[in-house]
């Protein structure tokens, strides 16, 4: 997951046999993975690699992703920032 670009997403959902099952056995993963977003009526799951889409840190940087140290730990609170790089946007002049 952490190989698609910084801001997209990645979304899966429950299509198989047995969708009720796939469903109740990546719930019991997602317990750990805070930052994966699940959309109970459609039977989704959405990852957003950070920074996120609307971070405003787009908005003065550039962004670098990066593989943390460990890529399969959850990228919400700290782990947030250890998933891509910045550098300051050099201005244009007029």
């Amino acid at each position: 997951r952490c190989h698609i670009p910084a801001g997209d997403m990645i979304v899966w959902n429950c299509e198989s046999v047995e969708p009720d099952k796939q469903f109740k056995a990546t719930m019991r993963w997602v317990k750990n993975h805070k930052d994966i977003f699940v959309n109970y009526e459609r039977r989704e799951f959405w990852w957003h690699r950070p920074p996120y889409f609307d971070d405003p840190i787009w908005k003065n940087y550039e962004i670098i992703g990066k593989t943390p140290n460990f890529p399969c730990e959850s990228t919400s609170n700290d782990n947030y920032f250890k998933c891509f790089d910045t550098f300051e946007k050099i201005k244009k002049s007029k």
